[in-house]
Parts: C-alpha cells; structure tokens; sequence
C-alpha cells in the first residue's frame, strides 16, 4: 500500500519518476540479472538500465517520494530569483544553498552535491543581486536560524562536506528505520 500511494503522489506532484512492479518470484531472470536477493527491492533506473542505483531510503510512501525527489532534481539545481530560492528551501528536510562566484568554488559545489545527493539538496545562486556571493547557507527545518559557510581560500571539499555533516542532523533525534543509516 505505500508502494501504490507514492505512486499516486509522484504522479499528483508532476514528478518525472515512475514506480514498477516485478514478482521476482515468477520473474527469476530478471531478479537474478539486478541482484534481487530479498523482497522488497527496490531499484532506481536512469539512462542505462544495466546500471540501476539501489535505494536507499525507507519504506514509507513520504521517504519513497522524498528519495526520489531528489533523484528526479539535478545534482545542483541553479536558482535564478528570490521566489526559486525560497520554493527550492522547501524541497527537503536539509538544503543547501552556494551563493558561488568563481568556477572552481561551483565545481568543488557540485561534487559534493553529487557525493550527498540522499542527505542535502543543494542549490546554486551566481547573481549577486540576490544576495552576496562567496557564502554556502544551509537550512534545515529543524532550525530557527539559517547557517552560513563563507567560501574563502581554505574553501574546499572536505571543508564543504564536513559543514554539511556537522549540521545536517538536529540535536535530539529519534533513531528508526528511516534514519538509522545516517547515525551510523
């Protein structure tokens, strides 16, 4: 049932992911062919459909939705106006916005994007008119205030990630099966 109510809801929330069924059980080959070992499995296809991504995400409609979401997202996304900024910090439980100037500031960005795609959704702004550039602002529902990184020459990422990590994670937090492999 939460299988068929994320369905329903991805298809409501126009998001470009579809869920399929397969009975393992009668579809052998196929179950062999993606490593299919216990049920459910679910796996995540893009473009090449030999190299499917496990998921990693729990079994409740809201994480299934929330998961692919951010699989359906670019690893950056680029956020051109105040109402892109605002609409993107709504998008997950922890974002990240890089307000970027130089190129290498935006690749050390979006590697770490790439690297954090199941914890942080990250942002990207290059127009200063929409605040000062050289800063990366993480905000996470749980706080009241947003925090701020300052992209300065010891800017890399390792320092990126290590903000990321530090802060993405409330203070007090229930452990379950939704969670448990960010604690670990």
């Amino acid at each position: 049932p939460e299988y068929e109510k994320a369905a329903k809801q991805l298809k409501a929330d126009e998001i470009q992911a579809v869920l399929g069924k397969v009975d393992a059980t009668e579809e052998k080959d196929l179950a062999s062919k993606y490593g299919v070992k216990g049920f459910p499995t679910l796996k995540y296809f893009t473009g090449d459909v030999d190299a499917p991504q496990d998921y990693s995400g729990g079994r409740t409609a809201d994480t299934i939705i929330s998961w692919l979401t951010v699989r359906a997202l670019p690893a950056v996304s680029e956020l051109s106006s105040a109402e892109d900024i605002e609409k993107f910090r709504k998008k997950g439980k922890v974002t990240v916005v890089g307000y970027m100037e130089s190129d290498e500031s935006k690749k050390i960005l979006s590697e770490v994007a790439e690297e954090n795609r199941d914890s942080v959704v990250i942002g990207q702004v290059t127009d200063k008119s929409l605040g000062d550039l050289g800063r990366i602002v993480l905000s996470a529902e749980w706080n009241d205030e947003d925090l701020t990184l300052n992209v300065d020459d010891k800017f890399s990422s390792e320092s990126l990630t290590e903000f990321i990590n530090a802060e993405r994670f409330p203070l007090i937090d229930e452990i379950g099966p939704e969670n448990y492999k960010d604690y670990m």
